[in-house]
């Protein structure tokens, strides 16, 4: 008898080994472990803040600030970048409901405005921000690990403003009505995944892009519903892949720009985009559709000079026929 218990003893313990690494998994997964203290803005609760800047403040890196529902539209003057929230500690940013949850800039510089390090942004509807080179969230020049995610970002001058930056990761966001709905500006390794990019004037604009080799672009357009949009993408002397986007009932899909000076000892265009298995609205075929745009060539003397304009073509070499379902990819 005691043989048989302690068969059925060890036969519990490689089963308790093998099941608890996927308990503790599916627990991870839906119960993310807190970083830091967690500080709150609105709610009832007797010390929370009223103001978000005031809870951000008071944070240290590596806390959780959780604003709950209501409208934040503090604003700071600060010259030419004041905004109605400044993110400069490494933290998290947390709303309620991103549908109740409103950061408005009331039509001043910019929103959101991110000035430090390893920031996530989750939860918020962000709006109204205005203003040349600021909107709705502006990552500062050169700063790098900030998390963009499940906003709602509309009626910005730009959406997201970015300049300079690394490693940004911009997911599950409605990006609409905006003049700009994201604007890149040299930035690298940037994943822009699972939005909605939507009713601006330009979906996306993304300007030069740093590589690290001539054919490994590391900036990634990735499951995106790109539509009504006046243009779907803007794309300027860059390389990055799009891959697996839809993109519907925009005025010009893509518009692709490039340039090569006329003093090159070598003519030859070395930036390009990488296309993949896009859904295009006008292309019910699944053969390789071509992507125009235009070449720039020029005199650098001692200011640039264009010379003249030749087109210039990429190529989506396996578009599917139906759509993806971007919105099941959205609440994710």
């Amino acid at each position: 008898m005691k043989q048989k218990w302690l068969a059925v003893g060890i036969i519990l313990l490689f089963v308790g080994i093998a099941y608890t690494p996927a308990l503790a998994q599916n627990i991870e997964k839906s119960l993310p472990v807190p970083r830091g203290t967690w500080l709150y803005v609105g709610g009832t609760g007797p010390e929370n803040y009223t103001r978000i800047q005031d809870a951000i403040d008071n944070s240290n890196n590596e806390d959780t600030v959780f604003v709950y529902n209501g409208e934040y539209n503090d604003f700071y003057p600060d010259g030419q970048f004041g905004y109605t929230v400044n993110v400069n500690k490494e933290i998290r940013l947390l709303g309620e409901d991103k549908n109740h949850t409103i950061i408005n800039g009331t039509g001043h510089a910019i929103t959101v405005r991110v000035s430090a390090n390893n920031v996530e942004i989750n939860g918020f509807t962000i709006q109204n921000g205005g203003g040349s080179f600021c909107g709705g969230v502006r990552i500062m020049d050169g700063k790098y690990r900030t998390r963009v995610r499940y906003n709602i970002i509309k009626n910005n001058n730009a959406g997201v403003f970015m300049m300079w930056n690394r490693d940004v990761d911009i997911r599950n966001n409605i990006i609409e009505k905006n003049g700009n709905g994201l604007y890149i500006y040299d930035s690298t390794t940037t994943d822009i995944m699972d939005n909605i990019i939507a009713n601006n004037k330009n979906g996306i604009v993304i300007v030069y892009g740093n590589i690290d080799a001539w054919f490994f672009p590391i900036n990634a357009i990735v499951y995106n519903e790109i539509r009504d949009n006046e243009k779907g993408i803007q794309a300027d002397d860059t390389q990055f892949i799009a891959q697996c986007n839809n993109f519907i009932k925009n005025g010009k899909h893509v518009d692709i720009g490039k340039g090569i000076s006329l003093l090159s000892i070598i003519l030859y265009i070395k930036q390009r985009n990488f296309w993949s298995r896009n859904y295009w609205d006008d292309w019910e075929t699944g053969i390789p559709r071509r992507i125009k745009g235009q070449c720039v060539i020029y005199i650098q003397f001692p200011e640039v000079i264009p010379i003249f304009q030749i087109p210039y073509y990429e190529t989506d070499p396996r578009p599917p026929t139906t759509p993806y379902d971007i919105w099941s990819r959205l609440y994710s």
